[in-house]
């Protein structure tokens, strides 16, 4: 038996992140083969923790400077000066 760290969600075994106990054969020729898990080291499990953790800033990081974008949005006034015909329509 091997631990492996999911890289993706697997049917049956586990979510992403977390780390499963499964059959060496398993393991070695479909999990890592096609790379769904990596071997579950303490380095292994240490890097994807800390890719998770600079992600999860990454995106608060967009978020923010999405909301700050909506404000600046909000408070722009737009004003067009055109003819208008007799009925005071802009077209027909």
């Amino acid at each position: 038996m091997m631990k492996v760290l999911l890289l993706e969600d697997v049917k049956n075994l586990g979510k992403a992140g977390e780390v499963c106990e499964v059959k060496d054969g398993y393991g070695n020729n479909f999990l890592i083969a096609n790379q769904k898990a990596k071997l579950a080291t303490n380095e292994v499990i240490n890097k994807y923790k800390a890719e998770v953790k600079k992600k999860a800033e990454k995106e608060a990081l967009e978020k923010a400077q999405k909301l700050q974008m909506v404000e600046t949005l909000q408070t722009i006034t737009l004003t067009i000066h055109k003819k208008v015909g007799a009925n005071g329509s802009l077209f027909g």
